[in-house]
């Protein structure tokens, strides 16, 4: 009986052994095809936002694709034109990835096959003609086509085929979402049997955080400390900067004394000594006041230029084209025989400091004076124009020009694109322009053509989000 007994024992400890063993062999068993099909619902959600930042990747390159097309076509800047080249690339690259993804899904092929690769290709046709155009008619045939309504229509087609395509993947996400999360209800329950795991993880977790703190504070100390230095590095270029320039000051001052003493004294021996001297000897010694005359006109603009750098700004309201009637009356009376039509417009209001604007416009003013001396009747244009909401002013002559290639010497003190005997200067005149807007914080460029004229642009920081009016 006893024997019986014990059996029967041995048999239920078996029989719950065994049970105990069925359940963690049916949780193990199902814990594995949740976590299977998870890790499938897991793929294919990524795969869905996958699809979608591809999609919003081949909108964004289209918009950067037009974008820099534009700049090149406002500009006709080469680097533009490189910068439209590669958005092309990247809008391929973007395109291609999109069909690779959606490959398993016929309507989506079918809407990149028929709708979304036609109208690119129109779209980049239509841009290709508007570079051409450029590239050989100018700036506004090149603008004219951008600007053609079916060219418009592209964009919004192109826009609302992404847009739909997109809202279909949305629409397998949230499928996919909610299959995902049925699965993962399941997969909870079961998971409850493992919470002694979870336990441990959320141990090693813990440790693991408090790692990656002890890591982030090492890091955050060490990114203080190369701020302090950076912070320390930068004013001791500030301090540089400002001794340099109060060195060119003195230097250009000290100059003075001594360049007026070999002027003065050469004079001197030409007026007292002329009798003494042959034709060579005086050829000399005009020579030696010519160059010391332009000696002192050299330093004149390094005081200049210098002054500009250190004077205070003052900025406030003030109108170009007074400051540009002023030195148009005084550029008619040096030269009364010119035939020059002069261009201004009845105003072009402006914030900025008065004095250093009227230094600018008069380099550019007397540059364009200057460089349309050998036309028999010139024109000169002060405008502006707004460009992307921020105005953008231009002085424009029909005169010698330049050619674009050297157009990054234009603004560098001293350097010069044509000769003293074709035009007198001292290459100081476009550098002082440079600073005068940078002061400003605007920026300056320009655009010619070798015996076309030049335009030089700038723009002005104080007059950001402030739209001119006429």
């Amino acid at each position: 009986m006893e024997s019986k007994i014990i059996s029967a024992i041995e048999w239920k400890t078996l029989l719950g052994f065994a049970v105990a063993l069925c359940v963690l062999l049916t949780i193990g068993t199902m814990s594995i095809l949740f976590s299977n099909q998870a890790k499938t619902d897991d793929l294919w959600i990524e795969h869905s936002h996958n699809v979608i930042e591809n999609l919003q990747a081949c909108f964004l390159a289209e918009r950067e694709l037009g974008t820099r097309a534009r700049e090149y076509v406002l500009t006709g800047e080469d680097q533009y034109l490189k910068f439209y080249q590669i958005e092309a690339v990247n809008l391929a690259k973007a395109i291609r990835r999109v069909e690779e993804l959606t490959v398993d899904n016929p309507l989506q092929q079918q809407r990149i096959h028929a709708q979304l690769r036609p109208l690119i290709d129109e779209r980049l046709a239509v841009i290709s003609r508007a570079i051409a155009a450029r590239q050989l008619a100018g700036q506004q045939p090149a603008i004219a086509i951008l600007l053609q309504n079916n060219a418009l229509d592209l964009i919004e087609k192109i826009r609302k085929v992404v847009e739909d395509m997109e809202q279909e993947e949305r629409r397998l996400l949230q499928v996919r979402l909610a299959e995902h999360a049925q699965s993962s209800q399941k997969l909870h329950t079961i998971i409850l049997f493992g919470s002694t795991t979870a336990i441990v993880f959320v141990v090693m977790a813990a440790i693991q955080l408090h790692r990656d703190v002890s890591i982030r504070q090492s890091v955050e100390g060490e990114l203080r400390r190369s701020e302090t230095a950076l912070k320390r590095q930068t004013e001791e270029l500030l301090a540089a900067n400002k001794e340099l320039e109060s060195f060119s000051y003195s230097v250009s001052h000290d100059l003075r004394a001594p360049l007026r003493g070999i002027e003065g004294f050469s004079e001197l021996i030409l007026t007292t000594y002329k009798d003494r001297l042959d034709a060579q000897g005086q050829g000399y010694f005009d020579r030696i006041c010519a160059a010391a005359k332009r000696m002192g006109i050299l330093i004149d603009e390094i005081l200049n230029l210098s002054r500009i750098t250190r004077s205070p700004l003052v900025i406030q309201d003030t109108d170009l084209t007074l400051l540009a009637r002023d030195i148009v009356t005084d550029l008619q009376k040096s030269d009364p025989a010119r035939h020059v039509t002069w261009k201004i417009p009845a105003r072009l209001p402006v914030r900025g400091d008065p004095g250093l604007l009227s230094i600018a416009l008069l380099n550019l003013l007397s540059n364009a004076w200057k460089f349309t001396g050998k036309q028999p009747k010139a024109s000169i244009e002060l405008g502006h124009r707004t460009e992307a909401g921020e105005n953008v002013y231009y002085v424009r002559d029909d005169g010698a020009g330049f050619d674009m290639a050297y157009q990054n010497k234009l603004f560098q003190a001293f350097q010069r694109l044509h000769t003293t005997k074709e035009f007198a200067g001292t290459g100081i005149g476009l550098a002082t322009v440079q600073r005068v807007i940078h002061r400003h914080g605007g920026q300056v460029w320009a655009e010619g053509r070798v015996d076309h004229g030049a335009t030089f642009f700038f723009t002005l920081e104080t007059q950001k989000g402030v739209l001119w009016k006429k």
